[in-house]
C-alpha cells in the first residue's frame, strides 16, 4: 500500500504538467491566443535589445533565430523583409542570411497575427581589423594655446565601430597634448611628435609631426612671449630684423619701420640706422657700451591698418 500511494505521490506531478499542456493546447484551438512580443535571439539565446545589431563578415552566412510570444499563441507565424537587398539576402524559409557586400540593412520581423507585432534590428556586414590608419596631416602647426584637429581615417571604412578605438599619444607634453580624440594643444613654441595607434590587434602606429608657434595672428611683432619686457643681446651689432615677425595675411611689405622710444647717449648706442626721424632704415643697433638699455618699435601700415609692437633690449657682453 505504501509502495502505491509513493508511486503516486511521484507521478502526481508529471501528471499534472501534462494535462495542463493538454488543457493549453485544447483551449487555443478553440480561444484565440493572441501574439504579444517577436523577439531576436543572439548566438547565446539571449534577446536583442532595441539598439542591438548583428554583425557578420563579408564570408559568413547567418542564421535568423525568432522567438514568437507567448508559447501558447494561437499563429506563430512571422514574415520577414529586408531594406537593402543589395547588402544581405534573407531566404524567407530558412532565415539564412547570405551577405553580398559590406553596408548595412534594417530587417523587419512581422507576425501575421491579426496585430502584427514587429520586431526591427540591423544586420551589418563589416570588419573587426583595422587594416592601415591613413594620416591625412602628417605634419601640423599650431600656435601656442591654440588647437587643431589632427586628421586621420581608418581603412577599410567598413570596419564597425567598436574596433576603431584609436590611442593618441604625445612624445613631449610640455610642447603639445593631445586628447583621446586627436585634438592637437600647443603647450609651448618646439616641435614634438603625436602617436596615433589601433587599440586592439593588429597594431598598427603611425606618427604627426607639430610644430608649436608663438600665437601671432595677423600683425606685426618682436619674436618674442613678452615683447615690451627688458631682454639682454650679447651681440654689440643686433639687427632687429631678426626677431621681427611680419605676418599680414598673404600681403608683402618692405615698409617696417625701427623707432627709438628713449635716446641713450652716442658714446652707448650708434642709431643712425633706425628711423628715429620716421625714414626707414636698416634696424641695426651697435651698441657701444654693455648694460646699455633702448626700447625700440617696429611699426608697419598697409592698407589703411598700422601694426606696431615694442621691446627693450639690453646689451650684455658674451
Amino acid at each position: 500500500m505504501k509502495k502505491t500511494v509513493v508511486m503516486i505521490l511521484l507521478v502526481l506531478p508529471f501528471l499534472l504538467i501534462y494535462f495542463i499542456s493538454f488543457t493549453g493546447q485544447i483551449l487555443s484551438k478553440y480561444t484565440h491566443i493572441n501574439v504579444e512580443r517577436v523577439v531576436i535571439l543572439d548566438s547565446s539565446g539571449n534577446e536583442l535589445k532595441d539598439d542591438d545589431y548583428i554583425k557578420i563578415g563579408l564570408d559568413e552566412e547567418y542564421r535568423i533565430r525568432v522567438k514568437v510570444y507567448p508559447e501558447l499563441a494561437s499563429n506563430k507565424e512571422v514574415i520577414i523583409s529586408n531594406s537593402d537587398k543589395a547588402v544581405v539576402d534573407v531566404n524567407a524559409d530558412t532565415l539564412v542570411v547570405t551577405p553580398l557586400k559590406y553596408g548595412e540593412s534594417t530587417i523587419i520581423i512581422t507576425s501575421v497575427d491579426r496585430h502584427f507585432v514587429q520586431c526591427i534590428f540591423k544586420i551589418v556586414v563589416a570588419q573587426d581589423e583595422i587594416e592601415d590608419i591613413i594620416v591625412q596631416t602628417p605634419e601640423v602647426t599650431v600656435p601656442k594655446g591654440k588647437k587643431k584637429q589632427a586628421v586621420v581615417s581608418i581603412y577599410p571604412d567598413t570596419v564597425v565601430a567598436q574596433y576603431r578605438d584609436l590611442q593618441w599619444i604625445s612624445s613631449n607634453g610640455d610642447i603639445a597634448k593631445v586628447s583621446r580624440n586627436g585634438e592637437i594643444t600647443g603647450v609651448a613654441v618646439g616641435t614634438t611628435t603625436i602617436t596615433v595607434r589601433s587599440v586592439l590587434k593588429p597594431e598598427i602606429s603611425k606618427t604627426i609631426t607639430v610644430h608649436v608657434v608663438a600665437d601671432f595672428g595677423e600683425g606685426v611683432w618682436f619674436d618674442n612671449d613678452n615683447a615690451g619686457k627688458l631682454y639682454s643681446v650679447t651681440s654689440a651689432t643686433f639687427d632687429l630684423k631678426t626677431i621681427t615677425i611680419i605676418n599680414l595675411d598673404g600681403v608683402t611689405t618692405d615698409n617696417v619701420m625701427y623707432k627709438l622710444t628713449n635716446n641713450p647717449s652716442a658714446s652707448k648706442l650708434d642709431y643712425a640706422n633706425i628711423s628715429g626721424n620716421g625714414v626707414v632704415a636698416d634696424g641695426v643697433l651697435n651698441f657701444k657700451a654693455t648694460n646699455t638699455i633702448v626700447n625700440v618699435s617696429v611699426c608697419v601700415s598697409v592698407g589703411g591698418k598700422t601694426y606696431s609692437d615694442t621691446i627693450s633690449l639690453r646689451y650684455v657682453s658674451e
